[in-house]
C-alpha cells in the first residue's frame, strides 16, 4: 500500500524531505530512501517470490548430498535443540537468511554508507527493544540491518541484534514515527496508517485471534497516540486494506492498487504540496540511484567466530579476487555454506578501502545447536485390512571436531522398529570423502504371498547389524560408498506353519551403493530425478 501512495505523490510532483517507517514501511521507506523508484518497488513487491522469501533453507540444488538425504527422510523440517540438558528452539520460526539476501541485492549499493542522513533521502527506522519495550530509533550502520530490525515479528522472525540490544518489530513500541519525522525536521507529515482494526467479539473465538488482539491492542493505542499530534497542514492516508492482511505478502498488487485509491481520494488535501515541474526534476535527480558498475573484488575474507575451520567455509566459495561482483553468484556461494547446516545465518559485507574492494563472509552459528532432535511420523495402508505405523526419533551431535563429524542414534518404534547408530566423519575440507561406522538392531516382516496376493506366510526377522564404509559426495547431486557389514539375526514364523523352527544366521557381506538426486522439493517435487543402487555380495 505504502509504494501505490508514493507513485501518487511523484505524480502530484510532490518531493519528501525525509522518511521514517516502521515494519513494512521500514522496508518501502528504507528502498525509496536509497534510490529506488516507485515503479522499481511495485515491480519489486509484485514479482517477488514470497514463499522463497520466507525461507531459510537453501535450494537442494545447493544442499550437500546428506542434507538432501536428511531433507527427504525428515520431511518436516523443524531441529529441536538440545544444550546442557534442556530442549532450546530458534528465537523464531525463521532466521531471515533468504529475505537478508534479497534485501542486500536490492540495497547493495549502500554497502559502506552507515549514516541514514547520507542516503539519497535521510531515514530512520524504528524498531523495538524486546528487554525494555523501548522504541529505538535506527539513524546509522547497515541499512538492510536496519530495516531487518524493524520487521522482524515476534516469534516469526528472529530478533535482530544490533549494538548490544536485542531488536523486534518496531510497530509494538512506534507503529507511526510521526515524532521521528519532526524531529528529523519535517514541517509537514504525510503520514500512510495500515495498522490493523481491533476485531469484533465475533470474531475472537480462538486462541490465536485472542493473542492477535493482544498486539493489536499495543499497536493501536501507540497509533493513536501519534495520531493526536498531526497538525492541520499534515495529511493523514489510511487506505481500507479490507481481508488484506500484514502476512497476504502474495496479495501485493492488490495492496499497491489499495494504496494508490486512497492516496487519489487525497488529492485535494496533497495538492498544496506539490512543485513546480523544474524543482521536482531536481529533486528526482537527488532521490534516484545512479547506475554504477559492480566493483571487481581484490579481497574474499571469511570473519569466523564458529568452531567450524575457515577453510571448510572457504571450500565453499567460488569467487575470486579480480572477479567482477557477480550477486546471483554470491547468492550461490551463501546458500552453499548455509547449506552445511550448522549455520544460523551467513551474511556478507562489501567493504570499500581506497580503491580496493572486498567481500566478506560472516557465518554465525546456530544458538540452539550444536545437538538436535528430529522426530518423523509414518502411516501405510493397503486398504485390504493391513496398515502400519513408525513413529521416529533421531538425535544428532553435529560438528563434534574440526571436520565436521557427526554422531546420530535413531529409534523407531512400529510395525519394523529398530535402534541406529552412525558414526559420520568427512575426511577433507569440502566435505567430498568421508567414512562412516554403524550399528543396528532392527525387526522387520518378510511375506510370502499367494496368487490374489494375500500373505500365507509371515516371518519375523531380527537382527544385529555392524558395519564401516567409505565414501564421496559428488557435489551436490550423488554418493557413492562401498563398505563391510556383519550381521547376526534368527528369523522365526509369526503367520502360518508355527512348527517350524527358528533359524539363525551370521552372514558377512561387502556392500556398495550409489545415489543420485536433483529433485527440487521433497514435499513436492517439481522438477528433477532421483534414484539409487544397492548391491551385496555375502562372504
Amino acid at each position: 500500500a505504502h509504494v501505490g501512495v508514493i507513485q501518487v505523490l511523484e505524480e502530484m510532483k510532490i518531493p519528501i524531505f525525509c522518511i521514517a517507517g516502521t515494519s513494512m514501511g521500514a522496508i518501502v521507506g528504507g528502498l525509496y530512501a536509497a534510490g529506488m523508484s516507485p515503479a522499481d518497488m511495485e515491480k519489486f513487491v509484485t514479482s517477488m517470490e514470497w514463499n522463497e522469501a520466507f525461507k531459510d533453507k537453501p535450494p537442494p540444488s545447493e544442499m550437500p548430498f546428506r542434507r538432501k538425504q536428511d531433507a527427504a527422510d525428515y520431511l518436516i523440517d523443524f531441529d529441536l535443540g538440545y544444550q546442557d540438558g534442556k530442549f532450546t528452539i530458534p528465537k523464531g520460526l525463521l532466521q531471515g537468511q533468504n529475505l537478508n539476501l534479497i534485501l542486500k541485492s536490492l540495497l547493495i549499493h549502500t554497502e559502506g554508507i552507515d549514516d541514514f542522513n547520507k542516503l539519497n533521502i535521510p531515514f530512520r527506522a524504528v524498531a523495538t527493544d524486546i528487554e525494555t519495550g523501548d522504541a529505538v530509533i535506527l539513524d546509522k550502520g547497515e541499512l538492510v540491518k536496519a530495516i531487518r530490525a524493524s520487521m522482524s515479528i515476534p516469534a516469526l522472525f528472529a530478533p535482530v541484534e544490533i549494538d548490544g540490544r536485542i531488536l523486534v518489530d518496531g510497530g509494538i513500541a512506534n507503529n507511526l514515527p510521526v515524532d521521528i519525522a519532526r524531529q528529523m525536521g519535517a514541517d509537514v507529515v504525510i503520514v500512510v496508517d495500515i495498522s490493523t482494526e481491533l476485531s469484533h467479539r465475533d470474531h475472537l473465538t480462538t486462541s490465536v485471534a485472542i493473542t492477535s488482539q493482544l498486539t493489536s491492542i499495543m499497536v493501536q493505542r501507540n497509533t493513536q497516540a501519534q495520531i493526536r499530534t498531526l497538525r492541520e497542514r499534515d495529511v493523514l492516508i489510511r487506505p481500507e486494506m479490507g481481508d488484506i492482511g500484514s502476512g497476504d505478502f502474495f496479495k501485493a498488487p492488490e495492496a499497491v492498487a489499495v494504496g494508490r485509491k486512497k492516496a487519489e481520494e487525497m488529492k485535494p488535501q496533497l495538492g498544496h504540496l506539490a512543485v513546480e515541474e523544474q524543482d521536482f526534476l531536481a529533486y528526482l535527480q537527488i532521490q534516484r540511484k545512479k547506475d554504477t558498475e559492480m566493483p571487481v573484488i581484490d579481497t574474499v575474507a571469511v570473519v569466523n567466530k564458529t568452531s567450524l575451520p575457515s577453510s571448510m567455509i572457504a571450500s565453499k566459495i567460488t569467487i575470486k579476487p579480480g572477479d567482477k561482483l557477480n550477486m546471483a553468484e554470491l547468492k550461490r556461494n551463501i546458500d552453499r555454506i548455509y547449506g552445511i547446516d550448522l549455520f544460523e545465518r551467513v551474511d556478507f559485507r562489501l567493504t570499500k578501502k581506497d580503491k580496493s574492494s572486498a567481500i566478506v563472509i560472516e557465518p554465525l552459528e546456530k544458538s540452539w545447536g550444536p545437538n538436535y532432535f528430529r522426530f518423523g511420523l509414518g502411516l501405510e495402508d493397503n486398504f485390504r485390512g493391513s496398515g502400519s505405523y513408525a513413529l521416529t526419533t533421531q538425535f544428532t551431535k553435529t560438528a563434534i571436531n574440526r571436520l565436521a563429524g557427526e554422531w546420530r542414534t535413531e529409534v523407531r518404534i512400529g510395525e519394523n522398529p529398530r535402534v541406529y547408530t552412525e558414526f559420520y566423519q568427512p575426511l577433507d575440507y569440502s566435505l567430498n570423502y568421508f567414512v562412516t561406522a554403524n550399528a543396528a538392531y532392527l525387526m522387520r516382516n518378510i511375506n510370502d504371498y499367494n496368487d490374489d496376493g494375500n500373505i500365507t506366510t509371515q516371518y519375523r526377522a531380527s537382527s544385529f547389524q555392524f558395519g564401516v564404509a567409505a565414501g564421496r559426495q559428488f557435489g551436490n547431486w550423488g554418493e557413492l560408498r562401498v563398505g563391510l557389514r556383519r550381521e547376526h539375526g534368527n528369523v522365526k514364523v509369526l503367520i502360518g506353519d508355527h512348527t517350524r523352527p527358528e533359524e539363525p544366521y551370521d552372514r558377512g557381506s561387502v556392500a556398495a551403493s550409489a545415489a543420485y538426486s536433483t529433485l527440487d522439493n521433497y514435499v513436492f517435487p517439481l522438477r528433477g530425478s532421483d534414484a539409487s543402487l544397492a548391491w551385496n555380495y555375502n562372504l
